[in-house]
């Protein structure tokens, strides 16, 4: 019986502190404009140790989900019987309140006050917290100035701006717009000084006006730019990469520019550009410090597949050969076959598929002169990669160099050696597109007496998936996938330009034209397969092959998505067939780019 009475009135008494602290509160709300009023000093009761729950009042103009973008400390307890209720704590209440009075200056409203109210629960040692707004009238930017403005035309300064006539008035907008007219006086030279400020109309009028005032200072060009590295690649690899030359008007994005080409060389780990104003020659001198990456890299790996038991791999690399920042990569391949006997650098199986009925005896032999094989190689490949993007590329440049050895002294049923050279060239417009451009070639020579098919017999002496093909979406666009020769060849030549044409958001769209072919043998290549694309039409199997189209792209995270429309008037150019009838013209979708 004592200890029920003791209980009683232990709750009684915290029940008149819970009521007398919501009446102090109370009384202590703020109710004039300006930032939240702070709260009752005093530390909260020594009962109230944990929050029963969190609530709002007041909030008429801002939903749950904005209310999240304030972050409060203080929030409800957890649903899950077994967590912890958070503590209530007068630090979180307070730092609140004052980022509720933020969250609505941030939409405009400006005269918005917030305060708490601590009420009691059924649990003695829990109390409700219960935010109280203010939220008042939401104001709106009635006009923008700007002073000082003589470079730009205002109407060019203004519709890059985050403050807008009509638009409720952020005080963050002051500071962002800041930046950005910094970037643009930059982009010409100029480094401006920036006062924003904005008033109101009448003391409790909703109409605000915003006003930056800018001194736009001198126009500076690039003056001395001096270059220091702890390494031994040479000055001339990133001085190459800077797009500022000595005497050129300052601009901030070819200072951007060039910082990022030096990164997307693969040379340097750091790269820190610092400035220096010469007000009386009004130039700024630049200092350039590159950190080096090692140019030497090795990798290897291990692995398991259907076919194999075991797959050894490793490459070794260098970054800087011959000091001129050419990449080269020495890769290999071992593979330990499932059969008992030896090790192997691939196993490759050979198929066919009849496009036409044919006897089943002919089938039985084509499948046991299609045997499996085993291929050993070597590749060296070379590499000199400046895009800015390796998925969509909008400058820069790829070559690639690539010798293959097969056979040899590396054993295997085939023997062969494959030079192949590529080179992309990426350059964006005035206006927006980007051209972007590639040449590719290949040659191929045989060194065994392999007999792997096909109708030239010097062709035969390489397996068909080592030969050259082209055609397809990524090479000659309109052809199927490698149908350019038939049986493939050992010379190969292949030109791609496109025009990608950027509409709205992520939509683009692309012209283009695609020019090579595919000889068995290099010694066929004559100038007189070069014919113009007026004669397409009477040309033969040697003869250089032209294809154009225009296409649509959606630009997705992981690349774009293509539909090609292609024309060609090839003799080999089949179309498409549409309700029963043939058009000159084969539609065909990727993904990624072309090139």
């Amino acid at each position: 019986m004592r200890r029920t009475s003791a209980r009683l009135l232990r709750g009684l008494a915290l029940k008149g502190s819970l009521v007398t602290l919501a009446a102090a509160c109370a009384l202590g709300a703020p109710g004039g404009a300006g930032p939240a009023r702070a709260q009752p000093t005093g530390d909260l009761p020594e009962q109230l140790r944990v929050i029963a729950d969190v609530r709002f009042r007041g909030t008429k103009h801002l939903g749950k989900r904005q209310l999240q973008e304030a972050r409060l400390k203080t929030h409800d307890p957890s649903r899950l019987p077994w967590r912890e209720r958070p503590t209530l704590r007068l630090d979180y209440l307070r730092a609140d309140t004052a980022s509720i009075t933020a969250l609505y200056r941030h939409y405009g409203y400006l005269d918005a006050t917030a305060h708490w109210l601590i009420e009691s629960t059924s649990d003695p040692e829990a109390a409700r917290v219960v935010f109280v707004v203010d939220e008042g009238a939401r104001s709106k930017i009635a006009e923008v100035k700007l002073e000082g403005v003589k470079v730009f035309q205002p109407r060019e300064i203004l519709r890059s701006l985050q403050a807008k006539s009509k638009r409720p008035f952020d005080p963050a907008f002051l500071a962002i717009d800041t930046v950005k007219i910094s970037a643009l006086y930059q982009e010409r030279g100029h480094r401006p000084r920036t006062v924003a400020s904005y008033t109101r109309r009448a003391p409790d009028s909703l109409a605000v006006v915003v006003t930056y005032a800018i001194d736009e200072g001198p126009r500076f060009t690039v003056g001395r730019i001096d270059y220091e590295s702890s390494g031994k690649l040479k000055e001339s690899l990133a001085r190459r990469e800077l797009l500022l030359k000595p005497g050129e008007v300052f601009r901030r994005s070819y200072l951007e520019r060039s910082v990022q080409r030096l990164y997307d060389t693969g040379l340097y780990s750091q790269v820190q550009v610092s400035s220096v104003i010469d007000t009386s020659r009004k130039q700024l001198d630049m200092l350039l410090r590159v950190t080096e990456r090692r140019p030497r890299w090795v990798d290897l790996g291990i692995g398991s597949g259907s076919v194999d038991l075991l797959r050894f791999t490793g490459s070794w690399g260098n970054r800087n050969l011959n000091k001129k920042a050419l990449l080269g990569s020495l890769s290999g391949e071992l593979t330990v076959d499932q059969q008992p006997k030896g090790t192997h650098s691939a196993l490759v199986h050979q198929s066919y598929e009849p496009l036409q009925a044919i006897p089943d005896t002919t089938l039985d032999s084509l499948n046991n002169f299609l045997t499996r094989y085993y291929d050993n190689g070597l590749a060296l490949s070379l590499f000199r990669d400046t895009r800015d993007d390796r998925i969509t590329p909008n400058r820069g440049s790829i070559q690639a160099l690539v010798s293959e050895f097969a056979g040899g002294s590396f054993g295997g049923a085939s023997s062969f050696q494959k030079l192949l050279f590529i080179s992309n060239w990426y350059t964006p417009r005035a206006n927006g597109w980007l051209i972007a451009s590639r040449f590719s070639g290949g040659v191929m020579r045989p060194t065994g007496n392999g007999k792997f098919g096909g109708a030239d017999p010097e062709v035969a002496r390489v397996p068909r998936e080592r030969r050259l093909f082209i055609g397809g979406v990524n090479s000659m666009r309109g052809f199927d996938e490698n149908t350019i020769l038939q049986d493939g060849g050992l010379a190969m030549l292949l030109l791609n330009v496109e025009a990608r044409i950027p509409l709205r958001g992520p939509f683009g769209a692309e012209a283009y034209v695609d020019i090579g072919n595919v000889w068995s043998q290099a010694k066929f290549i004559k100038l007189s397969n070069f014919i113009p694309p007026w004669e397409a039409r009477n040309s033969d199997l040697y003869d250089i092959r032209y294809t154009a189209g225009v296409g649509a792209r959606l630009l997705l995270p992981f690349g774009p998505l293509r539909m090609d429309v292609t024309w060609s008037q090839h003799p080999d150019f089949h179309g498409s067939v549409i309700a029963h009838r043939a058009f000159p013209f084969n539609v065909q979708f990727a993904i990624g780019p072309s090139f």
